[in-house]
């Protein structure tokens, strides 16, 4: 298990044995990329024990451009995963109408073979 809840960094919670995969709210830290690159590694080191169905949730309230290249870092590791065969999607979770949050979503979506459902909350 991985968890990681930092007043600049998003609140992180990995779980393999609870299936439980969430990444969510401010992502602005100025140490951002070892935050990422711990994610990244944690992915490597435990998925492919890994039999559930991988829900991989998204939720942020802001996201820097630094943040950016780490959580497309994230996604392409989970992108290799899949590609080997892996249950894996992407909810990526907006408040209300957060069109840039979504915009960033969309462009993500596209660098990925994993399927992306976008979720609007009110």
């Amino acid at each position: 298990m991985l968890k990681i809840a930092e007043k600049d960094t998003p609140y992180i919670h990995l779980s393999d044995t609870e299936c439980n995969f969430e990444i969510k709210g401010n992502s602005y830290s100025v140490l951002i990329d070892d935050i990422y690159n711990k994610v990244a590694q944690w992915i490597e080191d435990n998925f492919p024990d890994i039999d559930c169905e991988i829900n991989w949730k998204f939720h942020f309230e802001m996201i820097s451009s630094a943040s950016l290249k780490g959580i497309i870092k994230v996604i392409e590791t989970l992108d290799n995963f899949f590609n080997q065969g892996k249950n894996i999607k992407i909810t990526w979770i907006t408040e209300g109408n957060d069109t840039d949050i979504i915009e960033i979503g969309e462009d993500i979506s596209e660098l990925t073979s994993v399927p992306f459902d976008f979720v609007q909350r009110y």
